[in-house]
């Protein structure tokens, strides 16, 4: 340790002082150190790495809804009370005056929502909330989404928009696709709804119209008859949305809904989707987004392999919500709700419940749905944002489509392929009796395609990784009191030492020494052949000094092992040091046996 050896070796106190006031102050400065470090990592702190990469993109899932939730023919197979509500928001079934319009409204206005359904939901809400009256519009979409949940799963598909009379048209870079290739999804808020996706959906070159293309991988979903085509670079959709059989007085707009998200995810039209609008051609260009999020200690997020494991489901910050929304739903009221039933569906779990229908099972249900909403329950603590996620940023564009006379070659087209099916050729007609502007509000062209293949990337790393944080421990000691890690272990040992010491002087731990009798009284080795001579020396030195000293008499002379008094033994010290006392010795040295 620096310092130690100055304040030893140092010859003035005033150096000494200054040199341990020295060694102090670094002492401390390195305990403060020491502390913001430590203090510093605890905080597990992260930084955001932003990076840009190039690479071929597989094109996300797309799922598409009709803005209609089912068709207007197919009402007579829904409930009684879904009929009702139809029937009498429909201004078709009010009587033909002058003053229909002002009727229609009287009676959407005199709606009363207790005719269709046993308990209003909302009820707690306003009463909890102090909520003011709700809006009719706003009332009469909600009663409908509520008994349309009612409706059994397999009738609300069959009345549904189906994708095979939808779609007209479909190819992605060129290579045609079919209704066979979707998926379907169903919402409590526009019906059926269709994805599309494909691992094989690969883009290699950005923009929404591309070149002629000699080869290229084909998939088990999509085949071309030509090696030559000029195709569009990403995926190219056009709807009939059958504008004729929408909902009057419920559904308001003609249009599709619109969700783009990671491939395997489950689609949320109503939270995370856009629309789309009619006699329009809409260009959505993506740019790609790449997240990944640091766990504990830095951070929390959700790997979601556990998740997969017991729910079958790729997992989302959203489903998570939902999956959680559910469990609590069935703690509290031991049933689900009908906007659970896909997800149900998909965990493979809809036989273990039943639906939510009784007054009190729709009164728990509304009682959740509020906790939710106001976060009063723990959901949103639990569920995180997923370490791995892949986000697309959206550019919408749009332009008018489809001109007048490609909307005669797309009825025509239409006509042609539905043939088949006898309620087209009634549809047929009615298209060709249609001004142009009405059949173009008929069909919607959707074009999806990456803007750039350019990615950006979005890592979180540990701030202060821990080899960093051991080099800036180190850093410090050295600083400050110029210590190295085997220097500290050198400390660590002479603390233990010292440590030990202090404990066997407490304790009156002691080394035991040899005890020394009169039979062996200069050494306790025993009579060894070294201590027999040294005791015949000894005698014959008494002899020695008896002669030369007869004023002692007869004491006993051992010097240096028995006890004899004071003066004796001052005046012995003395004489042995005369020149007699060093003859006598010269002499036992010459011949020995003159001592005897």
């Amino acid at each position: 340790m620096q310092g130690v050896p100055y304040i030893k070796n140092a010859k003035l106190k005033s150096a000494k002082l200054i040199w341990t006031l020295l060694l102090l102050s670094a002492i401390g400065a390195l305990i403060y150190h020491m502390y913001f470090l430590v203090d510093q990592f605890l905080l597990f702190p992260k930084i955001t790495m932003v990076s840009l990469g190039f690479n071929e993109l597989v094109l996300p899932a797309v799922t598409i809804c009709n803005v209609n939730t089912f068709m207007r023919s197919y009402t007579g197979n829904a409930s009684r009370k879904l009929q009702r509500l139809v029937e009498s928001v429909d201004p078709d079934q009010l009587d033909p005056s002058s003053n229909r319009r002002r009727r229609f409204v009287e009676d959407f206005d005199d709606f009363n929502y207790t005719d269709y359904i046993e308990y209003d939901i909302n009820s707690d809400r306003k009463n909890r909330r102090n909520l003011g009256p709700e809006n009719k519009k706003s009332k009469i979409e909600r009663t409908f989404r509520d008994l349309f949940s009612r409706e059994p799963r397999h009738l609300r598909r069959d009345i549904g928009h189906n994708i095979v009379n939808m779609l007209i048209s479909c190819s992605f870079k060129g290579i045609e696709c079919s209704s066979k290739n979707f998926t379907i999804h169903q919402s409590m808020d526009y019906g059926n709804c269709f994805t599309l996706q494909s691992p094989f959906m690969t883009v290699d070159s950005s923009g929404p119209t591309g070149g002629k293309y000699m080869y290229m991988y084909i998939g088990p979903y999509c085949s071309y008859d030509s090696p030559f085509f000029l195709h569009t670079r990403g995926l190219e959709l056009i709807l009939l949305t059958e504008n004729s059989e929408y909902l009057r007085g419920i559904t308001d707009g003609y249009g599709a809904r619109v969700v783009v998200h990671p491939q395997g995810t489950f689609p949320y039209p109503h939270d995370q989707g856009f629309f789309i609008s009619t006699a329009t051609e809409t260009n959505v260009a993506l740019r790609l987004v790449s997240i990944e999020r640091i766990g504990l200690p830095h951070g929390n997020c959700s790997s979601g392999d556990t998740f997969k494991t017991s729910h079958n489901l790729n997992y989302t910050r959203a489903v998570c919500l939902s999956v959680c929304e559910h469990n609590l739903m069935l703690e509290r009221c031991d049933c689900y709700s009908g906007k659970m039933e896909e997800i149900l569906i998909m965990a493979d779990q809809i036989k273990d419940y039943k639906l939510c229908k009784s007054k009190e099972e729709i009164r728990c249900q509304a009682e959740v749905e509020e906790d939710i909403r106001i976060r009063s329950t723990s959901c949103f603590d639990n569920c995180f944002s997923p370490c791995s996620e892949k986000q697309y940023v959206k550019s919408i564009s749009q332009r008018q489509w489809p001109t007048e006379d490609y909307t005669t070659i797309l009825i025509q087209n239409v006509c042609e392929k539905k043939s088949k099916h006898p309620a087209f050729v009634d549809y047929c007609r009615q298209l060709l009796r249609q001004d142009a502007r009405q059949r173009s509000l008929q069909f919607l062209k959707l074009v999806v395609y990456y803007e750039d293949l350019n990615y950006e990337s979005i890592e979180e790393r540990p701030e202060i990784e821990v080899a960093q944080f051991v080099s800036d421990i180190g850093g410090a000691f050295g600083l400050w009191i110029g210590l190295s890690i085997l220097s500290v272990f050198e400390l660590f040992q002479l603390c233990v030492e010292m440590c030990d010491l202090g404990c066997n002087k407490c304790c009156g731990h002691k080394k035991d020494k040899p005890v020394r009798t009169k039979k062996h009284n200069y050494d306790s080795r025993g009579d060894s052949a070294n201590n027999i001579k040294l005791k015949e020396l000894n005698r014959g030195i008494e002899k020695d000094f008896q002669k030369v000293y007869p004023q002692y008499g007869n004491k006993k002379q051992n010097y240096g092992y028995d006890h004899v008094d004071s003066d004796y033994e001052n005046d012995v010290r003395r004489r042995r040091s005369e020149d007699n006392l060093w003859n006598i010795w010269s002499r036992n040295q010459k011949d020995p046996a003159y001592l005897y």
